[in-house]
C-alpha cells in the first residue's frame, strides 16, 4: 500500500509538471519562475522566485528551505483540520494599527512599499499563526522537564545573591561658627535625638559601593558613622544587612525551565522538520 501511495504521488507530480509546462499555464508565471513543487493531497504547494525574494511580514529574508518547511507545516495543519478564524486575523490587524498608531490608509501605504496588499498580508498573518500553532502542538508542548531535573540543575548551578546593605544618609554643611570637632559632637547629639532629616532607607549591593566608602561593609546596625567631606559631614546609618546567599529556587524556576527546555525544543523541532521532509514528495527546478 505504501508503494502504491508513493506511486500515485509521483504520478500526481508528473501530471502537475505537464500542466506547468503547458504554454497556457506557463503564462501565469511569465514574470516568475517556479523553484519547487511540493505534493499535497489537497492542493500542490508551489514555491516561486518571487516567494523567495519577498521578505516575510517581519521583514526577514526567506530561504528555499524555510519556504519548503513552512509549506509542509501548513499542509500538516490542513490534515489535522487546524484553522485560524478570520476574526482572529482581523483582531491582529486592528492591534497592529493601534500599537503603531497608524490609520488604515497609512498601513496600506506601508504594505504597498513592501510589495503586499491587505489581502496578502492577512494571508501571511494567517500562515504565520498556523505555523506557530502547529509548532506549539508538535514541538513546544511536548518539551517538558521534570521537577526533579529542575531541582538537580538548581543544586548543580547555584547563583549567589550578593551581600546588600540598607542605608540611610544625611548631609550636614559645615557650620562656620564652631570647630569641626564641636560640630561632630553636635551632630552625634542630634542623631540620638532623631533630629536630623535622614533619607528614606535604600538598598545597595556590595559591588556598587565605592571603594573609598568600603567602611560601609563593616558598619554595625544602627551605629551611625560621620564622615567629613569637602563641604560638610555625611552621615551613614546601616538599617539592615542581607548576607550573601543562594537565590531561592522560586526566583529561578522559570529561568531554569527555559534553560532545560531549549535543547529539548531544538531536538523535537529538528525531528519534526526531518520527518516532514522525509515523507514529502518535492521536485526542485
Amino acid at each position: 500500500m505504501i508503494h502504491l501511495k508513493n506511486l500515485f504521488k509521483k504520478m500526481y507530480v508528473f501530471l502537475l509538471l505537464m500542466l506547468i509546462s503547458n504554454s497556457f499555464f506557463a503564462n501565469v508565471f511569465i514574470d516568475d519562475r517556479i523553484l519547487s513543487l511540493i505534493y499535497d493531497e489537497e492542493e500542490p504547494i508551489l514555491i516561486t522566485k518571487k516567494d523567495l525574494e519577498k521578505p516575510n511580514i517581519l521583514g526577514r529574508p526567506h530561504t528555499l528551505e524555510s519556504l519548503k518547511l513552512n509549506g509542509l507545516i501548513c499542509a500538516d495543519a490542513r490534515k489535522l483540520k487546524v484553522l485560524i478564524p478570520e476574526d482572529a486575523i482581523e483582531r491582529m490587524v486592528e492591534q497592529i494599527l493601534k500599537q503603531n498608531n497608524l490609520s488604515l490608509e497609512q498601513f496600506l501605504e506601508l504594505l504597498k512599499a513592501e510589495g503586499h496588499t491587505l489581502d496578502t498580508y492577512r494571508e501571511a498573518l494567517k500562515e504565520m499563526q498556523l505555523i506557530n500553532s502547529m509548532l506549539d502542538f508538535r514541538v513546544y508542548s511536548r518539551a517538558t522537564v521534570s521537577y526533579e531535573a529542575i531541582v538537580t540543575y538548581y543544586n548543580n548551578h547555584p547563583v549567589i545573591k550578593e551581600e546588600m546593605y540598607q542605608l540611610q544618609t544625611c548631609f550636614v554643611p559645615f557650620e562656620h561658627t564652631m570647630s569641626r570637632n564641636k560640630q561632630k559632637e553636635h551632630i552625634t547629639k542630634q542623631l540620638k535625638e532623631n533630629a536630623l532629616p535622614l533619607t528614606d532607607p535604600f538598598w545597595i549591593k556590595s559591588s556598587d559601593i565605592d571603594p573609598a566608602k568600603s567602611f560601609i561593609k563593616s558598619m554595625k546596625i544602627n551605629k551611625p558613622v560621620i564622615q567629613e567631606e569637602q563641604n560638610g559631614f555625611r552621615i551613614y546609618v546601616t538599617v539592615a544587612e542581607q548576607k550573601a546567599m543562594p537565590v531561592p529556587l522560586v526566583e529561578r524556576y522559570e529561568e531554569i525551565v527555559k534553560i532545560l527546555k531549549e535543547p529539548l525544543e531544538k531536538e523535537l523541532l529538528q525531528k519534526y522538520q526531518e520527518e516532514l521532509l522525509k515523507n514529502a514528495v518535492i521536485v526542485d527546478f
